[in-house]
């Protein structure tokens, strides 16, 4: 995970982060169905990390929204950007997160129908927030973030390039430049650049 030194500062969490917080959010309904009828959804949530399983689980979702150097977290910062995998359509997509706006916005370079992901959906827009209020209950209520598609994102061709283009989604985004300049055609060249990325951040860090 990274704070990026740019115009909108966020943290970015490892790939891992997204299939672990769809686990989570699958075990926390059956939970709540059991046990949140009667109460507040702080109460449920609560009451539903308080084993020492499930409290060890919310420490590992945390620390992925954490970078301790620099003493920043999720609840410290407005801008989350979540890179999620499909694995039934064999695809990545970038979920950003704007706290301040309690929205999410999907940047997905082949536009699937929601229907195709809706529990990833689900586990942004509503089971995200608790782990961010878990990580700070004076925060007050949970506030369910609303989730939109991305306007104007270009679509990749019969081609395995999403990665790719969730890399330039990223960088688009955090840079204040328009993804509608993104481009199928200069796949080659964001590769290129994205290697040779890779080996100044490994020469620099020998």
């Amino acid at each position: 995970m990274e704070m990026a030194r740019t115009r909108i500062p966020c943290i970015i969490p490892d790939c891992a982060f997204s299939v672990i917080l769809l686990d989570d959010y699958k075990s926390f309904l059956d939970y709540a169905k059991k046990h949140g009828k009667k109460t507040s959804q702080e109460d449920a949530v609560r009451g539903y990390y308080s084993t020492k399983a499930r409290s060890a689980l919310l420490k590992i979702l945390s620390d992925h929204l954490t970078v301790r150097w620099l003493g920043l977290d999720a609840t410290k910062v407005d801008n989350l950007f979540i890179i999620v995998h499909l694995p039934e359509a064999k695809h990545w997509i970038l979920a950003q997160v704007d706290r301040k706006e309690s929205l999410v916005t999907i940047y997905d370079s082949i536009r699937l129908k929601h229907d195709k992901y809706q529990r990833h959906r689900n586990a942004l827009s509503a089971h995200l927030p608790r782990i961010i209020y878990m990580m700070n209950q004076d925060a007050g209520k949970i506030q369910k973030f609303k989730i939109l598609d991305g306007k104007d994102v270009p679509r990749q061709g019969p081609t395995n390039d999403c990665g790719v283009f969730v890399v330039k989604f990223v960088e688009s985004i955090i840079f204040g430049r328009a993804v509608s300049d993104i481009s199928q055609d200069k796949m080659s060249e964001y590769r290129k650049g994205i290697g040779y990325s890779l080996l100044e951040f490994c020469e620099g860090n020998r």
